[in-house]
């Protein structure tokens, strides 16, 4: 189901947005790598919600612009993080 996909994708996002604060702030030398792993991890989990998009497709358009809507941010979200990770 996408909806369980999509919650896994917030869920994951949550733990690598406290990632990034913790790798801002922090001045160990590898603080960022737990973060680039997190974001890795985000971006697979965006990838299973995209394959799970075409099941969602059947039930109509209202629901594929909804889902489309929530990709979209989702791929701004992960692209974001991504960039933060390797900053």
């Amino acid at each position: 189901m996408i909806s369980q996909s999509y919650a896994d994708f917030l869920h994951r996002t949550a733990h690598a947005l406290h990632l990034c604060t913790t790798a801002r702030f922090t001045r160990e030398e590898d603080s960022g790598r737990p973060l680039r792993e997190a974001v890795d991890d985000v971006r697979g989990t965006l990838d299973a919600v995209r394959q799970r998009l075409h099941e969602a497709a059947p039930d109509g358009p209202d629901d594929l612009a909804t889902y489309g809507t929530l990709l979209s941010q989702a791929r701004r979200l992960t692209d974001r993080l991504d960039h933060s990770s390797r900053a």
